[in-house]
């Protein structure tokens, strides 16, 4: 018997319509599959009921039950990885990179003069989660038109992929799920994201035999975030469609073709090609060695204490001293003669910087530098002389001292939203992004921060003696640190490194929108929606198989509690994507 497709539309689309089906069948094609025909696929009708008030129907029974959950469980984890091999495999399952995000990304202004109504899906979507009369009467229409046995490919656009999820553990007990394919998916509500068990409290593992969610990171109905971390059975992959939502953009993407042939003809190979491994980098250690020595000293001057400002100005010495001579010595082995600034240090003065025109061009290092113990390897606690520092440090650049105060409330407001995590003691925590030890290599560790950033202009940062860099020059670096993600891995990223990024990140996006004029960017929440994915699925592949108290389920559940007070908190504090509650 051949595999039939049942696509379940979302809000305002005809249900009758197959709009799609030509984008579908046209990568089909190329891909040497059998094209679908319109007697092959299942469109339900349900329209009427999302605009109907007052509709209601009881919720339908349950036909699932599992018998022995932890081995369904396990088999259908092993069907789920040979799914995300081939897809990982795949150059657009890898998305994109946060140098193409669209500008118009979730901007709901952008949407109405396309004439979508995005707030309209959303609204109806936390009505359809919320509301168990509506869905008992969606389901039942759904179920009445759904074929009663055989496999199917179960297709979910926007509302409809809710609907999907929801139908699940209720569908003929004779129909078996080939594959679930929900795109568009409206996991960016904060809705979902909390009532997402009245849809599926437990998983038909012998039903389904795996799901693949698709999602857009211009899609405004996705908030640019996936489904894993609600369904923890889905596998998210992000796919580059511009700020688009509708489904024939996600049919026109040919993994999308990709993935349904698949559930229909299953490869007879998942073997994974290798890819090539690109590195290129550009060295701006110098420049922020000597940004991060600047703010010591400006620390130095802040501390009340006598004992202790003399204590901090000694171990800033022999710090400045260390990292004079291994500048030196880095400038002789890339055959470069030692810049004035450099050669200045050993006088233990403070380096003195050159004046920036924008809070922007410095933003991202001034947060750094109130992350990072500066005299490390020593241990003397300064914090509370920090926020006189960054008044300092602005004044110092030529800018206002108030914007390094609020600079400075931004790094606080966002480090008690994660201090009292389970792992975390920020006193103690020694690695910074990207692998870094900021706080165990002082300001050097603080520059080789962006070891793993690009930026052309990092070699000729060091312009005049004893001067550090020039507006445009530092704009370049601020831009590189600003735009670059970390290599490292989420799920295997140590909790205290993965901190240290995250709420650099959003401690940046926090001061953005502090200082007036200064424009804000999404880089910080789709980085947390990316983190968010990769450690709900690590999660579930470890839970499919390990002992429950095994320390790496603890660690990810630790940073799975992180990051959701990250995202939770840029919500409430209007940072999402659209700067409104996500």
């Amino acid at each position: 018997m051949s595999v039939r497709v049942v696509f379940l539309h979302g809000v305002g689309a005809s249900p009758t319509t197959l709009a799609w089906l030509p984008a579908l069948n046209a990568n089909l094609v190329q891909l040497g599959a059998d094209e679908l025909d319109e007697s092959s696929v299942c469109l339900p009708q349900y329209s009427d009921l999302l605009s109907t008030a007052n509709i209601g129907a009881p919720l339908p029974p349950l036909t699932y039950k599992s018998v022995n959950e932890i081995a369904e469980g396990r088999a259908y984890e092993l069907r789920q990885a040979r799914l995300e091999r081939w897809l990982k495999a795949d150059a657009e399952a890898s998305g994109m990179g946060w140098d193409v995000v669209p500008t118009s990304v979730v901007d709901f202004a952008v949407w109405a003069a396309l004439g979508l109504k995005p707030a309209e899906v959303l609204d109806q979507a936390a009505r359809y989660v919320t509301d168990d009369k509506l869905r008992g009467a969606v389901l039942k229409r759904v179920l009445v038109q759904f074929p009663s046995a055989g496999s199917v490919v179960v297709i979910g656009h926007s509302l409809g992929s809710l609907i999907a999820i929801d139908l699940l553990d209720q569908l003929p007990p004779d129909v078996h799920v080939k594959r679930l394919i929900t795109m568009g998916s409206p996991a960016g509500s904060r809705t979902v994201h909390d009532k997402g068990e009245r849809l599926l409290r437990k998983f038909p593992h012998m039903r389904v035999d795996d799901w693949v969610n698709f999602y857009g990171v211009g899609d405004v109905i996705t908030g640019g975030r996936g489904l894993g971390a609600v369904f923890p059975e889905a596998h998210d992959v992000r796919l580059a469609i511009g700020a688009s939502h509708e489904a024939v953009y996600y049919f026109q993407r040919p993994l999308v073709a990709e993935v349904v042939a698949d559930a229909r003809a299953p490869r007879s190979s998942d073997v994974v090609p290798a890819s090539p491994l690109v590195e290129a980098d550009a060295d701006a250690t110098e420049v922020l060695s000597l940004f991060g020595l600047t703010f010591a000293h400006h620390v130095a001057e802040n501390i009340v204490d006598d004992e202790k400002q003399q204590r901090y100005r000694q171990a800033l010495s022999v710090v400045q001293a260390e990292m004079a001579q291994e500048l030196r010595e880095r400038a002789e082995a890339d055959g470069r003669p030692v810049s004035a600034a450099v050669a200045a240090l050993v006088n233990a003065a403070r380096p003195r910087l050159a004046h920036v025109s924008r809070l922007e061009d410095v933003l991202d290092v001034l947060v750094i530098g109130a992350m990072t113990n500066l005299v490390a390897p020593y241990e003397i606690n300064a914090s509370r002389a920090v926020e006189g520092a960054m008044r300092d440090m602005c004044v110092d650049l030529g800018l206002r001292g108030k914007w390094g105060l609020d600079v400075y409330q931004a790094v606080v407001a966002v480090k008690s939203v994660v201090r009292d995590v389970s792992g975390l003691r920020w006193p103690a925590i020694a690695l910074g992004a990207a692998g870094v030890a900021l706080s165990a290599a002082g300001p050097l560790g603080m520059a080789l921060w962006t070891r793993d950033r690009r930026t052309d202009a990092a070699a000729d940062m060091l312009h005049a003696p004893g001067a550090l860099s020039d507006g445009s020059k530092f704009s370049a670096m601020a831009a590189a640190l600003g735009q670059a993600e970390s290599k490292a891995s989420a799920a295997t990223t140590p909790i205290a490194q993965l901190a240290t990024d995250l709420v650099i990140r959003v401690a940046v996006e926090q001061a953005r929108d502090n200082v007036p004029g200064v424009r804000r960017n999404d880089e910080a929440w789709f980085l947390l929606a990316e983190k968010e994915r990769d450690i709900a699925a690590e999660l579930r592949k470890l839970s499919t198989f390990s002992d429950p108290g095994g320390a790496g389920i603890g660690e990810l559940k630790q940073k799975q509690e992180l990051v959701k007070r990250l995202i939770n908190y840029m919500i409430e504090n209007g940072l999402g994507p659209d700067g409104s509650d996500a």
